[in-house]
């Protein structure tokens, strides 16, 4: 048990980042160049690890929001767009994202996006593409408002 909500979560990310898990360095980073992961790590803003209070609240968060009670509150003309990389491996590769855009449908909400971006992992406001992702994005709002 945790004694300090406020100490980093280090277990939690060892148990996700294991050698026989998915989410290994080497699936990270198996498409970047040396000189862009040097610089990815180098960078402190990147080596950030949640508390394990974040990490409780995140998970919290994120089963509250899959609830049917919660789901069928979300007004049906809201425009959803669900976007992650492709080669993310948080989001299963694609499959996740596409649960999530399929769950909002099914909830009856009129305009669900879904956008994988292809060569991209899960800092997709980060890879190499950031300004297609940014163009993107920027799109999309700019349609819907």
């Amino acid at each position: 048990m945790c004694k300090d909500k406020r100490q980093p979560g280090e277990a939690i990310v060892k148990s996700v980042l294991a050698e026989d898990n998915e989410l290994n360095e080497s699936e990270l980073y198996k498409e970047l160049g040396t000189l862009t992961k040097d610089a990815y790590v180098a960078n402190p803003l990147n080596q950030f690890i949640f508390t394990v209070n974040g990490y409780y609240n995140m998970f919290r968060g994120m089963r509250y929001s899959q609830r049917k009670e919660n789901l069928e509150k979300i007004p049906k003309d809201l425009p959803i767009l669900v976007v992650s990389g492709q080669n993310d491996p948080v989001g299963e590769f694609g499959k996740g994202p596409e649960i999530v855009a399929e769950t909002y449908r099914k909830t009856g909400i009129q305009d669900v996006t879904l956008k994988l971006f292809p060569e991209d992992r899960h800092e997709i406001l980060n890879e190499l593409d950031k300004e297609v992702v940014d163009q993107y994005l920027l799109n999309w709002i700019e349609t819907r408002i």
